[in-house]
């Protein structure tokens, strides 16, 4: 079950993602207040499912994550991001990653040993941490 940090940085990432244009298509556990209300669970890409898919009128895709700062170095992060921003054919238009701006330093460091420091479909958003402790 998500925990309620997990549940708020979906919220912010989810905002972010309407902002570009994409409306939710499916999002992973509950979503009262995300934006996802009739949307369905999402498919894996790749080995995982992500914590929730945006399409656009045109058929472009965005997958979300949400992250808290326990699991930003977890070997699963590290495969969901490698599945994610794999080069193919078929590349996402956008991969959004919110985390604990604590764990900024840890997100950088993975990107990097992973090769996809500055990758053009990944955006971060590191949220306070004061939005995720009240």
């Amino acid at each position: 079950m998500p925990t309620r940090q997990h549940q708020r940085i979906l919220a912010i990432v989810l905002k972010r993602m309407k902002q570009h244009g994409f409306v939710p298509v499916a999002v992973d556990g509950r979503t009262e207040g995300l934006g996802g209300s009739d949307a369905g669970r999402p498919v894996a890409f790749g080995r995982h499912r992500p914590d929730a898919v945006g399409a656009t009128t045109d058929g472009r895709i965005c997958i979300v994550e949400a992250k808290t700062g326990d699991d930003v170095a977890s070997r699963r992060t590290r495969e969901q991001l490698e599945d994610y921003l794999v080069a193919s054919d078929f590349g996402y238009a956008l991969v959004l990653l919110g985390y604990p701006r604590s764990a900024d330093s840890t997100v950088q460091n993975l990107l990097v040993s992973i090769g996809a420091s500055g990758c053009p479909q990944l955006e971060l958003i590191p949220v306070p941490d004061e939005l995720l402790d009240a």
